[in-house]
């Protein structure tokens, strides 16, 4: 399905012409609604890029996170539980819709000057619209609804849920991109353009299916729906993304794409608990794994859209990440005792890992906005960096033992991981961007010991193929 029907494409083009940005007033662009809004930054006059900034999160987290969180369920920035002041926050504007957190014409540019690198670090996929088109579903459901069956209590929450239709669309538009990126062979645009224009045109995901029982006496509600749609989106937003850069989408097809992300982005803000409801606040903290992949999306869609708010609540997440960083840079929420229910004994530093990859990547995507998130410190003076030290530290000496952590007993597979978020997707993008810092020397050394790392919930593509430098293969 190249292009729709000719009726079909009259339909939407009636139906979809107010999003373009020409229909509003100078200053103004149209949301997926179809309503005029100032574009964010649009008034700020000699903005200057922040590059090196040193700001102390404690002293940023006093007020209110917004004008007003009365609404959760209207405003990203509430959406992210926890307090970052809106002068720290409003300093960070969209500067470039374009710039996400890769570039991929110019790495086309690199992969295509080293055809032997290029083979190793990206897939090619033999055939082009065959077998490939994931057919798009309507409804999504958590633990109680699997596989289009509803099966009441029949789930676990720590099991990571993901429909096999959902699995199928994200890893198919993330091989299209890497295919494109190692061949430049528009035939890749065309299947991503496919893709999306199916799942769009039928409104996939519209219809979510919270969880009615409760586990571990707690009521999950949405919680594990959003994360099945959360990562399509990244895939979605991404390869959108690349087909707007090579100018591969007609107004009307670009429209009924735009149209789709939108809705299912207003669909994610759901409040600090993804619409649970009270008691989840304690369990589902910001700046845990959940949290930071919800404000990846919000990173992205903040750009992609131009919405200055959506980027800002990513930049807010940040922050609050920053602040659960102890002197040691362990993350003093995910790494911790705990033999029960989440078992963070054992999987604290595989669940503080899922969380570099997702602020990783946030800070990607504000560094080629002209910010530099790396380098802010938390009040114990401890930036980013220390972070990734402690990670790396701990997940390679089995004889590192804390009062919060025993490396010895801790679950580190996701140091060989290639697939989801259980991997070191967020090491190829730091390695790339810091390649003299000391620890992107071990990085680089255990990134040698996989055979390329997909993580499309993470990047939207392959993260090997993203990032990595070609001379370095």
């Amino acid at each position: 399905m190249r292009t729709l029907s000719k009726a079909l494409l009259s339909i939407f083009l009636l139906t979809f012409t107010a999003i373009s940005w020409a229909a509003c007033p100078e200053g103004t662009k149209n949301n997926y609604k179809g309503e005029c809004l100032p574009i964010a930054g649009e008034s700020v006059k000699g903005n200057e890029k922040a590059t090196g900034n040193v700001l102390d999160v404690n002293s940023s987290m006093q007020t209110t996170q917004s004008p007003s969180c009365s609404d959760f369920s209207n405003d990203p920035i509430c959406a992210i539980a926890g307090r970052v002041s809106m002068q720290v926050l409003g300093k960070y504007v969209v500067n470039d819709p374009m710039a996400i957190h890769y570039d991929p014409i110019a790495r086309r540019k690199e992969l295509a000057v080293a055809e032997s690198a290029a083979a190793w670090m990206c897939s090619l996929r033999p055939k082009y619209l065959t077998g490939f088109i994931a057919k798009p579903i309507i409804k999504i459901g958590g633990n109680d609804f699997r596989n289009g069956v509803w099966n009441p209590g029949g789930g676990d929450p720590i099991d990571e849920f993901i429909e096999p239709a959902v699995k199928k669309v994200r890893e198919s538009l993330a091989q299209g991109i890497e295919s494109w990126l190692r061949s430049g062979d528009t035939r890749y645009l065309d299947e991503l353009r496919e893709q999306l224009e199916i799942w769009s045109q039928a409104d996939a995901l519209s219809e979510m299916i919270p969880d009615v029982h409760k586990y571990w006496g707690l009521n999950w509600g949405y919680a594990d729906v959003h994360t099945p749609i959360r990562e399509v989106l990244v895939a979605s937003l991404t390869a959108y993304h690349l087909l707007k850069s090579e100018k591969a989408l007609n107004q009307t097809e670009d429209a009924l794409i735009y149209g789709w992300l939108g809705r299912r982005m207003a669909d994610s803000v759901m409040g600090p608990t993804d619409g649970v409801g009270p008691g989840l606040e304690n369990l589902m903290p910001p700046g845990n794994h959940e949290e930071t992949r919800k404000a990846l999306v919000y990173g992205l869609w903040g750009v992609i859209s131009n919405d200055s708010v959506y980027f800002q609540a990513a930049i807010k997440q940040f922050y609050i990440t920053l602040d659960h960083a102890r002197a040691d840079g362990s993350h003093g929420w995910e790494v911790r005792k705990g033999t029960t229910g989440s078992k963070r004994s054992t999987r604290g530093l595989k669940k503080m890992n899922q969380v570099l990859n997702f602020v990783t990547i946030i800070a990607e995507i504000a560094a080629n906005q002209g910010y530099d998130l790396y380098s802010i410190q938390n009040k114990r003076g401890v930036n980013f960096h220390k972070m990734v030290e402690f990670l790396v530290e701990a997940s390679t000496n089995k004889n590192l033992k804390t009062s919060y952590n025993d490396s010895s007993i801790q679950d580190t597979r996701f140091l060989r991981g290639r697939k989801g978020s259980i991997n070191l997707a967020w090491a190829e993008a730091y390695v790339r961007r810091f390649p003299d810092r000391p620890v992107s020397e071990k990085l680089a050394g255990l990134l040698a010991n996989v055979f390329g790392i997909k993580a499309q919930p993470v990047v939207g593509g392959g993260a090997t193929c993203i990032y990595r430098d070609i001379k370095s293969v």
